[in-house]
């Protein structure tokens, strides 16, 4: 292959006009945001694994109890903080998610500190950190990721409010997305995608072929493949399915504390 010319031709050919159109400056957040997750992405041998979960008794939780916490606690109940609280269950039986990878050594945290990642409107992405997200109640996850979200928005968080994660969550289930395969976040190992919840037809019954409508989302998890391994993720995800499906959340919802403000809007 003469490369000679095939350089010559290159040189040679009339440069690259571009149709008409504006020029945007990233916000600061988007520049860094972008940054790490390009990191991420460059340095993470990603896989991902997806698995559907029937949200039936999460619905029926949150038709429950969403007209109170409207009307005494200014605060919208959705699905999110349901699936946190049995994802903090998923890594107690998983806990090689809930890590980071140091050299040869996979580091295992004992608490789960949770990011949730917040979309700011025309500034970006921002992670928050729910800390010790395994000592919370729904209710209290539910608080926590408001008073989040609504500072973050509001461009009050603290240093600190955005660092420390041991697992990230993410939600794009309010977008209508179907499937979603996120960025792990470095130095993490795992990230858990929240899809959206609709009515789909299910088979409820193998034997006779009886079908359902269930509220139905789908749930990708995005994993390291160094530190485990696709059996692992695939058995998490459907530890984490069942617990949404068989668990009687009407009776753990509770109440938040007694600081929460009217002002947030949990994200549903």
């Amino acid at each position: 292959m003469n490369t000679g010319a095939v350089e010559s031709e290159i040189a040679e050919s009339p440069a690259v006009v571009l149709p008409p159109h504006r020029r945007v400056t990233l916000s600061p957040l988007r520049r860094r945001s972008g940054e790490h997750m390009a990191a991420s992405a460059a340095l993470i041998p990603h896989a991902a694994i997806t698995v559907e979960a029937d949200f039936s008794a999460v619905v029926a939780a949150i038709g429950l109890h969403r007209e109170r916490w409207r009307t005494e606690y200014g605060l919208s109940l959705g699905p999110l903080p349901f699936l946190l609280h049995a994802a903090v269950d998923a890594l107690r039986t998983f806990p090689e998610a809930n890590a980071m990878l140091d050299g040869r050594e996979l580091v295992v945290f004992d608490e789960v500190h949770l990011g949730v990642a917040v979309d700011v409107p025309s500034r970006g992405l921002v992670v928050p950190v729910v800390r010790n997200a395994d000592t919370k109640s729904v209710a209290e996850l539910a608080w926590a990721v408001a008073d989040l979200a609504g500072r973050a928005r509001s461009k009050s968080l603290r240093p600190d409010d955005v660092v420390g994660a041991t697992y990230t969550v993410t939600n794009v289930g309010p977008f209508g997305v179907y499937a979603s395969s996120p960025i792990v976040n470095h130095p993490q190992v795992a990230i858990l995608a929240m899809n959206a919840v609709s009515p789909r037809p299910v088979v409820v019954d193998a034997a006779t072929g009886e079908l359902a409508v269930r509220p139905i989302g789908l749930l990708t998890q995005a994993f390291d493949h160094r530190a485990f391994d696709g059996a692992y993720c695939a058995s998490m995800l459907r530890h984490l399915a069942t617990t949404l499906a068989d668990t009687s959340w009407t009776d753990l919802v509770g109440a938040p504390p007694p600081a929460s403000p009217r002002t947030h809007q949990e994200e549903s």
